[in-house]
């Protein structure tokens, strides 16, 4: 048997998955903070049924907001995700 490195998340979406027309969008209040939003987001993003959702990050800090939605990004990137972020400052 080999080995391989996958992530979970892309184990279970090299399974054939059904991308929804119009995805699920979740906001997110307050988005800034890293550990929370991060791992809210890996965590809906791991079920098969949800890894097309659409994540709207809200936050006043712009620049906290910024960071979490780029490690977020990355990480939907690295799992060959179809999820995205979207993030915005305005209220």
């Amino acid at each position: 048997m080999s080995k391989t490195s996958k992530s979970p998340a892309s184990h279970r979406l090299s399974r054939k998955s059904s991308l929804r027309k119009n995805p699920l969008r979740i906001a997110v209040i307050g988005a800034g903070s890293i550990g929370f939003t991060r791992k809210l987001m890996q965590d809906i993003a791991s079920v098969p049924e949800m890894a097309d959702t659409v994540f709207a990050f809200t936050d006043i800090s712009e620049k906290n907001l910024k960071m979490v939605a780029s490690l977020c990004s990355r990480d939907l990137k690295f799992n060959r995700l179809p999820a995205r972020v979207e993030s915005s400052t305005n209220r």
